[in-house]
């Protein structure tokens, strides 16, 4: 398990293109941004679970960040932003037409602060 590099270059990317799409809303939707998000908070949580060699149980935030509380706790309301992440996602798997809980790009700042502050965390464990 020595990829986590390319995991923590990931994450960086998307987390990059969220943080430009937003200022562009023409070319970037809510959904396109959460998804960008997501990505980038997965990618950089996988970059230190897999370099700690801990796997997550499952790939939900909330099993991500139970992994990473193994690894070191996260920063005070960290684990409660990821967790409140997992509501966004609920809706992309249901059998409605219309998601209950759509997102609007008043959502997004509080996407894009979780992700910088998971990227600040997962950077304090990779570069020490």
């Amino acid at each position: 398990m020595n990829d986590w590099q390319s995991y923590w270059e990931q994450g960086g990317s998307f987390f990059k293109t969220a943080c430009g799409g937003y200022e562009r809303p023409g070319k970037f939707n809510p959904d396109a941004l959460f998804n960008l998000v997501a990505l980038s908070i997965e990618k950089m949580s996988m970059a230190l679970l897999l370099r700690e060699s801990v796997l997550p149980e499952g790939h939900t935030f909330r099993d991500l960040a139970s992994g990473l509380e193994k690894v070191a706790p996260l920063p005070d309301g960290l684990m409660k932003n990821l967790i409140d992440l997992d509501d966004y996602q609920s809706g992309f798997c249901s059998l409605e037409a219309e998601p209950s809980n759509p997102i609007s790009r008043d959502d997004i700042p509080f996407m894009l602060q979780t992700c910088h502050r998971l990227q600040a965390y997962v950077r304090e464990h990779v570069q020490g």
